[in-house]
């Protein structure tokens, strides 16, 4: 039986009202102020499933997106045709992505521990030295503002600030989480703050140049009624993704195989635990669009499932749209078909202690096996 592949991520552009939604071999574009599908998938579906749009992000003004996956392609699209421009092959599976403030360069993250800096030019070859590496798999970054620092995050909790370009001239090291880093992320509204989340299930905030950590919120303790309770410790809640809504100064948290989503608000310089979101499905990856609302997408329960979910912001609270027309079109949009599904939550796999057997589990005393 053929499964519709859900949107395994989104992402919205920063000036005009479109979203991103990877799906498979392709992507979808849709309008969010409308609801119409600009780019839709192909009418023809392809021999063998690959996940070719993993990574997705837009240069400043939005005139560019770059996707990649596994094809180890960094794909450069013109978002007014949705065109391919240009490819540039990478060595290792990409892990994180982003553009410098100019567009002219894309600072790509593999899975091996190295940051490399790619001219935003079309190449056959990839024969670039790293500016910098960690002894572990990257798992994200962010470049500041004034392009001064390139902060780094790994699989060994820990959160880099190094120079730009010249990584191996360390500013600073961000400690304390006790899990893999997923997320770092600068302030939309306060650039000299950083947000990171990962395993340990904290949502930290930083004065990164210092290495100075401001708060500490343990999210977790919102989230445990949404925890399976015969769950194995191996897929203990990680915060999957984060997102910011920079007109309200509100951050999302979304969590790998959980149906829910954690407001925060920024107050006093700090962030404050705001609302709940219960969305009844598997959360794959979220965004705002310009207007503050949240798209979801969802892992579905039942071949009639939704793949996207809205949710509005009424009387200073987040609710579910439950009958918007502008999800129905991507909803009933075509999609890649699959005999299996993939693995919808690769993100557990960060976890260096991933061979926990039962013993293990009842007395979590006893320690753990790393495994590489």
């Amino acid at each position: 039986m053929a499964h519709k592949l859900p949107f395994t991520n989104l992402v919205h552009h920063p000036k005009d009202p479109l979203l991103v939604l990877s799906n498979g071999s392709h992507f979808l574009v849709v309008n969010t102020s409308t609801g119409q599908v600009e780019k839709e998938y192909p009418q023809e579906q392809p021999t063998k499933f690959q996940e070719l749009h993993r990574l997705l992000a837009f240069n400043a003004d939005g005139s560019q997106l770059v996707t990649t996956g596994e094809n180890k392609l960094l794909q450069v699209y013109d978002t007014k045709t949705w065109d391919l421009v240009l490819t540039r092959p990478v060595n290792k599976r990409a892990i994180a992505v982003t553009f410098t403030n100019d567009g002219s360069t894309m600072i790509v993250a593999d899975k091996f521990g190295d940051a490399f800096c790619h001219p935003n030019v079309a190449s056959t070859k990839d024969d670039l030295e790293p500016i910098l590496g960690h002894v572990s798999m990257v798992t994200d970054l962010a470049l500041s503002d004034d392009e001064k620092y390139i902060i780094t995050s790994d699989r060994d909790e820990h959160v880099r600030v190094s120079h730009y370009p010249n990584g191996y001239n360390i500013e600073s090291f961000c400690l304390g989480h006790t899990d893999a880093v997923t997320n770092v992320h600068l302030v939309p509204w306060q650039k000299d703050r950083l947000v990171s989340t990962g395993g340990d299930c904290t949502l930290r905030l930083w004065d990164f140049v210092k290495g100075s950590q401001q708060q500490c919120i343990d999210v977790a303790q919102y989230i445990q009624s949404f925890v399976p309770k015969e769950n194995p410790s191996t897929e203990a809640p990680i915060v999957q993704s984060v997102k910011f809504n920079t007109d309200a100064k509100l951050v999302a948290l979304s969590f790998t195989k959980l149906p829910v989503i954690l407001l925060f608000s920024w107050e006093n310089d700090q962030f404050e635990y705001k609302q709940t979101l219960e969305v009844g499905q598997p959360v794959l990856g979220l965004d705002f669009d310009l207007e503050g609302r949240l798209w979801v997408a969802v892992a579905p329960t039942d071949a009639t499932g939704s793949l996207v979910l809205l949710f509005n912001q009424v009387d200073a609270k987040y609710q579910l749209d439950e009958s918007s027309s502008l999800v129905a079109a991507i909803n009933a949009a075509r999609v890649e078909q699959v005999d299996t599904l993939p693995d919808l939550f690769a993100l557990f796999k960060l976890r260096k202690f991933t061979d926990l057997d039962e013993e293990q589990r009842v007395d979590p005393s006893i320690k753990k096996r790393k495994t590489e």
